[in-house]
């Protein structure tokens, strides 16, 4: 029962119970008091106090009922009051739960729970302030650091280790960064911004890209494993975006794209051409996307033959983009899909046309039994997780041999990506698959990669093959090459011969196989069947 019912009911019970205690005492006081005494001179006398009586004993439970009602308001009150305080402490409480909550989501939005390092919405607000209290004279600038391959860390080593070591990265900049200079952590896992309020010339931001790619000659040291990693960087001065802070993370962000493009370039330095540069490139994508929809890429094959017999042994997949009925360059537009990760499913798209085109060969042309496919691969699909269940899904459907697959890699990207594609290519290989290091000699490589990597041949880059008849040092370099090769018991393959000459160098230099306009030029899927049909019909008829 609360106060508000109590009061309610109060006057209520008062006048019930004046009424029934009144009606009562007037039917049965006389005879009562009568009965009692006995004596009618004494009743009257008494008669004459019954209203005075009656009005007492009213009174009194008039009293009891109030003092009750009081007390018990009392009571109440106190309750309620209690009550009150506990309900106001819950209020209290919620909305101090409501402040924490807006205050972690503020932090949240504001920066970064794992490196604890400010967001982008803090940076841009430090960015706005500079460029309103910097005059023509105070240029400041930013770095945009990417860690190089850092994916490949958590694909190996596990989400939770790719965080600890976020965590290394993020100390050793706070560490070894004056502490006026900000950073931020923005975009991707491996990406950061630094400001720098204070900088002075060109040689000065030179100075400093320098500083901070020396901070990462160390390696990280994170539960027993040793970690190398380099960095990319980008830097944009103030002046590069016309006061505006977006721009000016962007043409940082265009810098460092640039430098990503040079395997030997640690920095770059923002140049306006980039954004005209940017410009054809989102072009070219898109256009690539929306012709590989349309199907308009094809595969045309190489014949690889062999140099003592000049008879095919292999073909080299190679493919092609006919846009509005001309030819682009594999230079132009492979290097961008691997940029954008669209060369996961355009290479995909290749293994397995190879796979389904060569199975097609060796069901139609009882000599392509004999023969091997070359597949090339790039380092960013050797990255990927679900790669190997790909190939299997691949191999099991099309039913070719995997022995009669070899995946070329680039010398370049093995080079710069070893220890992240190491068990990869052992895995590849444990499938029976071939592996071909291409273009090599480009990359200055260790020779150590090739005992220690299980590749089966090995294709001389065409830069050495050029030279071979006019310079002698080319000469020894393929014939050391070659010696090299053949103590590993490992396949020779010379690509670009396109004279007589270079192919009688290297068939003296013992190479086993050799590729190149000489011989044959790439070749249409059309052109590769009616080759096969006159050889298979040749055989024939020699036979016959």
């Amino acid at each position: 029962m609360n106060i508000h019912t109590l009061t309610k009911d109060l006057p209520r019970r008062i006048v019930l119970s004046y009424a029934a205690i009144g009606t009562v005492w007037i039917l049965i006081s006389d005879q009562a008091i009568e009965t009692l005494i006995g004596n009618y001179s004494q009743f009257t006398y008494l008669a004459t106090f019954k209203g005075l009586i009656f009005i007492a004993i009213t009174s009194l439970l008039l009293y009891k009922l109030i003092n009750n009602y009081e007390r018990s308001l009392l009571e109440m009150s106190h309750k309620n009051a209690s009550t009150r305080t506990i309900q106001y402490l819950i209020i209290l409480n919620k909305i101090n739960e409501y402040i924490t909550l807006q205050k972690q989501l503020k932090n949240a939005m504001q920066y970064d729970s794992l490196t604890k390092l400010p967001l982008r919405s803090i940076l841009l607000e430090k960015l706005e302030y500079l460029f309103k209290a910097s005059d023509i004279h105070h240029q400041f600038a930013v770095i945009h650091l990417d860690v190089v391959h850092f994916k490949s860390i958590k694909y190996t080593l596990g989400y939770e280790f790719s965080e600890q070591l976020l965590i290394a990265i993020t100390n050793r900049l706070t560490t070894y960064l004056p502490d006026a200079v900000m950073i931020a952590r923005v975009g991707m896992a491996d990406e950061f911004i630094i400001l720098l309020e204070q900088v002075g010339d060109l040689a000065s931001a030179h100075k400093i890209l320098n500083y901070i790619s020396n901070l990462f000659i160390q390696p990280f040291n994170l539960e027993e494993h040793e970690i190398f990693k380099q960095v990319k960087m980008g830097l944009a001065f103030s002046y590069d975006c016309g006061g505006n802070p977006e721009q000016l993370l962007q043409a940082a962000e265009l810098a460092v794209h640039q430098c990503r493009r040079s395997p030997n370039t640690g920095y770059t330095i923002f140049n306006p051409e980039f954004k005209a540069y940017a410009s054809r490139q989102l072009e070219l994508d898109n256009q690539i996307r929306r012709d590989f929809n349309d199907r308009k890429f094809q595969l045309y094959y190489q014949p690889i033959f062999s140099a003592d017999t000049l008879e095919i042994v292999g073909f080299e997949s190679l493919i092609r983009w006919y846009h509005n009925s001309q030819l682009i360059s594999n230079l132009e537009f492979i290097p961008l899909a691997e940029e954008t990760g669209f060369i996961i499913p355009l290479g995909m798209w290749v293994f397995g046309q190879a796979c389904w085109q060569f199975q097609q060969w060796r069901s139609q042309f009882p000599q392509v039994k004999s023969m091997f496919v070359n597949i090339n691969v790039s380092v960013v699909q050797l990255m990927q997780p679900n790669l190997l269940s790909q190939i299997d899904h691949i191999l099991a459907v099309t039913e070719i041999p995997p022995q009669q697959i070899q995946l070329e890699i680039t010398e370049t990207a093995l080079m710069n990506n070893a220890e992240d594609i190491a068990d990869i290519l052992k895995d590849i290989k444990s499938r029976k698959i071939n592996l071909c290091i291409d273009d090599f000699g480009t990359g200055y490589s260790s020779l150590s990669y090739l005992q220690n990597f299980p590749f089966d041949a090995i294709k001389v880059d065409k830069s050495f093959i050029t030279d071979i008849e006019c310079d002698q040092k080319s000469v020894e370099i393929v014939r050391t090459i070659a010696l090299m090769a053949n103590s590993l018991d490992i396949n020779l393959v010379a690509e670009g011969v396109e004279t007589p000459g270079q192919l009688r160098q290297l068939q003296n230099l013992k190479y086993q196989t050799v590729q190149g306009y000489l011989l044959a030029k790439p070749m249409s899927v059309d052109a590769v069947e009616e080759y096969l049909q006159r050889q298979h019909h040749n055989c024939c008829s020699e036979a016959g």
